[in-house]
């Protein structure tokens, strides 16, 4: 009699989905007004930049407007960085039992260096791929983009999450890129949804808080997440 093969298990978008949204209405009395916190210097940033115009670099004033340019490009990756770490520890501690992890614990343990590199190597690996011809842009970001994730989860270096994340998701590229693209269509037309036609810097940040302290947590609940079931389905690929 011959052996049958354990069938092998796939990854679900749809139940990572359903985990996901399950955590966040569980939840969201901590993700949402966190997101606010970490999230606000972002919408101050975001509103102001829109409004920065630079035809050139003739005056102090264009240079103060290069230097703000960088300064909310930063402050961006940075906010994000931090808020997918602390999720990400959260959800550990969650997964432990702990139902009210200790916040300030949980920032003070936070690799925040190393998640910044990182988000801004996924961001502009991705950002670079989309210019030459979307595509390539979209392989790159499914590939890495549960790399801070790792961070926080396995307490990787940026070049050993990179690595894993790779590693990880190859072998089920095309669910990840799947679930991804859903989760970012879905997010970005709930966004579209929110935001209201409010003028003025107090007005747009105030909306761009709102919007993205909704938003925010369900990405970051469905990038960890995504991350945890990848490891338990490939342990053997994890440091």
């Amino acid at each position: 009699m011959i052996a049958r093969t354990p069938a092998r298990r796939k990854l679900s978008g749809i139940a990572i989905c359903v985990e996901a949204l399950v955590a966040y209405v569980r939840h969201w009395p901590m993700l949402v007004p966190l997101a606010i916190v970490v999230l606000a210097p972002q919408a101050v940033g975001n509103a102001i930049y829109d409004r920065l115009e630079v035809d050139g670099i003739a005056t102090l004033a264009d240079v103060a407007k290069l230097v703000s340019i960088a300064a909310t490009i930063a402050i961006n990756l940075g906010g994000e960085a931090i808020y997918a770490g602390i999720v990400a520890a959260v959800i550990v501690e969650w997964r432990r039992g702990e139902r009210n992890p200790h916040l300030g614990h949980v920032i003070r343990g936070l690799p925040i260096a190393s998640l910044v590199v990182v988000d801004l190597i996924v961001a502009l690996g991705s950002a670079v791929g989309v210019l030459l011809l979307v595509i390539p842009g979209l392989v790159f970001f499914t590939l890495f983009a549960i790399s801070p994730a790792l961070i926080e989860l396995r307490g990787l270096g940026i070049r050993a999450a990179l690595a894993t994340s790779f590693r990880l998701v190859r072998g089920s590229f095309p669910r990840v890129l799947a679930l991804l693209f859903f989760v970012l269509v879905f997010t970005d037309a709930a966004a579209a949804a929110l935001e209201s036609p409010v003028h003025g810097v107090p007005g747009e940040v105030a909306t761009t808080l709102v919007v993205h302290a909704v938003i925010e947590p369900f990405q970051g609940l469905v990038t960890v997440l995504l991350a945890l079931t990848l490891i338990d389905l490939h342990p053997d690929r994890v440091p």
